[in-house]
């Protein structure tokens, strides 16, 4: 009768504190380390650069300053003839799919309590279409055509310090949250080809236009995973985490831009 009842009791322990954890190694003070390997989406506010402006055509070209008596009226340009209202503006680009890889090293605050420095790195590509639309304000026809086609190549380095806590514990495994701040360093990469007839000079342009920037900022992240220990000494982690990796300037294609980016990765930390 007095097992039953102590099994009884221990099941009604149970159920009214489901949280509690199963008795493991007390590990506060010790350090460990991680490697960390996933992929993710960016999800950068695009911001995309529109410019109007006014351009007009001319029915004839003269050389020299004042060569010609309509250049008296008209300038050394010709006579103009039609005015266009010109747009020129970046597509919104779509984001692919990034691999990252993290390390980093990490010490228990408490058994449920953990600070980590990690090192992040990651490569985002992007490809980049600008169109440009012309207006003949005297007749209002329309031409709409692509004046530029190419990539943007985004490398991100990032380090953090994170704290994790354990918000339930079961026997080997675990559920956490994470947040994290940090510092980032942002090398931005655009290499833009050019082909294209101009309506309103019938010049051909075509070309490459390379250039890159480069900056740092400041960082944040939070997230959530689960652990498992395969060992006294190691386990195995699947994390999800939001990142803000700082911002880029403005540039030829783009207004400011902030740099976000969601990431699931599987990793092992290890004791030491």
């Amino acid at each position: 009768m007095l097992r039953n009842k102590i099994f009884i009791s221990s099941i009604l322990c149970a159920v009214m504190n489901p949280f509690s954890s199963v008795a493991s190694v007390d590990k506060v003070g010790k350090y460990y380390g991680r490697i960390d390997g996933g992929f993710g989406q960016a999800t950068t506010s695009q911001g995309v650069q529109s410019t109007s402006y006014k351009a007009t055509s001319y029915s004839g070209t003269y050389s020299g300053r004042y060569s010609g008596i309509f250049s008296v009226f008209f300038g050394p340009g010709g006579i103009p003839t039609d005015i266009y209202d010109v747009t020129e503006q970046t597509s919104k680009a779509t984001p692919k799919s990034f691999t990252l890889i993290s390390i980093g090293a990490g010490y228990y605050l408490s058994n449920s309590t953990r600070a980590e420095l990690i090192f992040t790195h990651f490569l985002d590509k992007t490809s980049v279409t600008k169109t440009s639309t012309y207006v003949n304000t005297r007749t209002n026809a329309v031409s709409k055509l692509v004046t530029a086609q190419g990539k943007r190549d985004r490398n991100v380095n990032n380090i953090s310090l994170k704290v994790l806590q354990d918000i339930y514990s079961y026997d080997k495994a675990s559920v956490f949250v994470s947040s994290g701040v940090g510092i980032s360093s942002i090398t931005t990469t655009y290499n833009t080809k050019y082909n294209y007839t101009s309506p309103i000079s019938s010049s051909k342009y075509y070309g490459e236009i390379r250039h890159k920037h480069s900056k740092s900022d400041i960082s944040a992240s939070i997230g959530s995973g689960v652990s498992y220990d395969i060992s006294e000494n190691m386990a195995i982690e699947l994390a999800y985490n939001f990142n803000y990796f700082g911002s880029s300037p403005k540039s030829a294609y783009f207004k400011k831009q902030l740099i976000t980016a969601h990431a699931a990765t599987l990793g092992f930390k290890l004791d030491m």
